[in-house]
Formats: structure tokens, sequence, C-alpha cells
């Protein structure tokens, strides 16, 4: 299975020329990648190392292990969460939508819920300045979107 999924990447980077899968683009692929740099860092979360012929095959077709894609997107919806702070003076988002769901996901980032990369300190520690609810009160959320 680590091949096809290989063989996917391989196909994707020929027609995009690059391996910066988005999720948008590629969901299961998406998740494949963001996989092999878990696993990489020492089979944390539950996962199987890399072995090293696939860290060589995943470096030989330019496979980046820090996202500097994955650090834009994380960067403009936490910069649109601090916003929201500035205009409302809280952060109870309307509930089911993108910025709730982005919050949702680092939630289970930070728990480091499988199949999900964890936060760095630096993300945490961003998110904590800014007084981000690790456990939300869904009641108050349910209030504000109404």
């Amino acid at each position: 299975q680590w091949y096809d999924k290989y063989h996917d990447l391989l196909e994707y980077r020929n027609g995009n020329g690059h391996v910066r899968v988005k999720r948008e683009e590629n969901t299961p692929l998406y998740h494949w990648v963001i996989s092999q740099r878990i696993r990489r860092n020492k089979g944390k979360h539950g996962y199987a190392l890399v072995s090293e012929a696939q860290v060589t095959l995943l470096d030989n077709i330019g496979f980046e292990w820090e996202s500097e894609l994955y650090d834009e997107l994380w960067n403009a919806k936490y910069n649109e969460l601090v916003d929201f702070r500035k205009k409302h003076g809280h952060l109870e988002v309307e509930m089911r939508g993108p910025l709730y769901d982005w919050m949702n996901h680092q939630r289970k980032r930070r728990d480091g819920k499988k199949r999900h990369a964890p936060l760095s300190d630096e993300q945490i520690r961003l998110l904590d300045d800014i007084e981000f609810p690790w456990i939300p009160n869904r009641y108050e959320a349910k209030w504000h979107a109404n």
C-alpha cells in the first residue's frame, strides 16, 4: 500500500511539478503525505517508522519534510482567528463554519489524535496567547451563532 501511495504522489508531481498536495485537491493523498512526515518523526502517535529506503525515495522526488505551504495555510487561519477575536472580543465562532472546523482540528492535533499531525510548540504557544478554548463551550458557541 505504501508503494501505491508513493506512485500516486509521483503521478501528482508529474502533473503539477511539485509534491505540495492540498487537501482540497486530493484528500487521501494529502493525508498520506502528512502521515509520512509524522512517521519519520520517530513513529509518534502510533505510526510505524518510515524506512531509510522510503525516505530516500521521497527525497529523490523533492518531498518536503517541513511544509512551507502548510505553514502558510495554518498562519492564514490563525490570523483569521486573531482578527475575529479583535473584532468580537471572544473566540466563540459560529458552529459548523470554516473557522469553527479549523479550531476543532487544532484541538485534535494538540490531543495527538491518530491521523492528525501534532501541533508544534510554537503553534500551541500562539494559540495559548489568544486564550484559545482547548475545551469548547458548545452552548455559548451555539448561542452566538443565533
